[in-house]
């Protein structure tokens, strides 16, 4: 009997799990998919130096994950779980990190890299021992963040006219911070800040606190002292300055519209504001003199 000829017998090739994610690695970042999860029972992907720009994270159970130099630009990791998460270098502008896990993770020399201002998104994020050292976080807003032993101690938080702003911001002991910037009434006090209508009375932000180009309009610094704080180009219209102590304060190109200075003390101060309808009430000006309350509007 004639056999059927038959053509040449063609060889299926099977790829393990581990075979196609290496093929994908070498194909390149742009072909890597985002993880799901950094659990050692997961195929394992490599996150430092990729462009993960715009991808949603958000929720997702991220621990020990490593980001390290990855580009992470508009990044949406809103709700995840990132503690121990290593973000070394990494960049990270307009990213949202909201309610988000941080505890003990690794943000060192992160952010805008100063190309741009970082704007990323902190509010309500879980700090906790996280370490910021060399992170550039201008315009980032941590707004009642936890931040509990937060390394800030390096971190430059102001660039160009942008500063770190926070409010309502939750710790059982304090943060570490740049020398000058603190908390007071659990706001973040510094450069570039954002504080409108914020109670800020009673504090001490005298030197070398800096809240030159600060938004403080509205704000209440009654009782404030301000000694020999640098104030330059800061926003203080209709701010309550009653009772503040600015003696050798820098207040040069300040906006002090409409402010009240009744009581304050501004022996010293130097440089020049703006004072369009400031009220000027037993007030001590630059030069020691003081207004007389004759109830005529009057200016130092």
């Amino acid at each position: 009997m004639g056999g059927q000829h038959r053509g040449p017998e063609r060889r299926r090739m099977r790829l393990t799990a581990a075979a196609v994610v290496a093929l994908l690695a070498s194909m390149g970042a742009a072909c890597t998919p985002p993880p799901t999860t950094c659990d050692d029972s997961s195929p394992t992907f490599s996150l430092s130096n990729h462009t993960w720009v715009g991808h949603d994270f958000s929720r997702l159970d991220l621990r020990h994950c490593n980001f390290t130099n990855a580009n992470l630009d508009g990044a949406n990791f809103s709700g995840a779980n990132l503690s121990q998460a290593i973000f070394v270098g990494s960049y990270l502008r307009q990213t949202n990190f909201t309610g988000a896990n941080l505890a003990d993770a690794d943000l060192t020399n992160s952010g805008g890299h100063h190309i741009f201002t970082s704007h990323n998104n902190f509010t309500n994020a879980d700090l906790t021992r996280a370490n910021f050292s060399g992170s550039a976080m201008d315009a980032d807003v941590l707004d009642g963040a936890n931040v509990t032993d937060t390394n800030f101690a390096t971190a430059d938080m102001f660039w160009g006219v942008a500063g770190v702003s926070g409010s309502g911001l939750v710790f059982l002991s304090l943060p570490t911070l740049p020398s000058d910037h603190v908390i007071g009434h659990d706001y973040m006090i510094g450069r570039g800040a954002s504080l409108l209508g914020a109670d800020l009375s009673a504090l001490d932000l005298s030197s070398p606190i800096s809240l030159s180009y600060a938004s403080m309009d509205g704000a209440n610094l009654s009782g404030t002292d301000l000694s020999g704080t640098i104030l330059t180009s800061a926003h203080m219209t209709s701010a309550n300055l009653t009772g503040a102590t600015l003696i050798n304060a820098d207040i040069d190109n300040a906006n002090l519209s409409s402010a009240n200075l009744t009581n304050a003390n501004l022996t010293g101060a130097t440089g020049s504001a703006f004072l369009t309808g400031a009220t000027f009430f037993n007030t001590t000006c630059p030069n020691g003199s003081i207004t007389t309350p004759t109830g005529v509007a009057t200016t130092c």
